[in-house]
């Protein structure tokens, strides 16, 4: 694999195969989104241990602000969509508990 092109605008691979040639391009802001989404996925253990009422509020922050996955979902150039509408619904959810994790502390247990 040869990388081509400058580094903050995009990465692009080029491979040859026995059919042709493959080129894939990504922007860095398409890696971003990718690796919060990622690294999201990994916080499922702090949404076990909310449940069980366990939480660590340094693992819970991280998973807090890796769910702003959902606000550099609107960064891609696209009409509006499901996709859309659901990282509406997601904002609004993070911040509803956010403030009741931060601001009340969970004060209606």
């Amino acid at each position: 694999m040869v990388a081509i092109g400058q580094l903050h605008k995009c990465a692009t691979w080029v491979r040859q195969t026995r059919r042709g040639t493959i080129i894939a391009a990504v922007d860095l802001f398409t890696w971003f989104h990718t690796i919060l989404s990622l690294i999201a996925i990994a916080g499922l253990v702090v949404v076990r241990d909310l449940f069980a009422s366990r939480g660590a509020l340094e693992r819970t922050a991280l998973f807090i602000a890796t769910a702003l996955t959902s606000a550099t979902g609107f960064g891609f150039k696209a009409p509006f969509g499901p996709s859309h509408v659901v990282g509406v619904i997601s904002l609004v959810l993070l911040a509803g508990s956010t403030l009741a994790l931060y601001v009340f502390r969970l004060a209606g247990r």
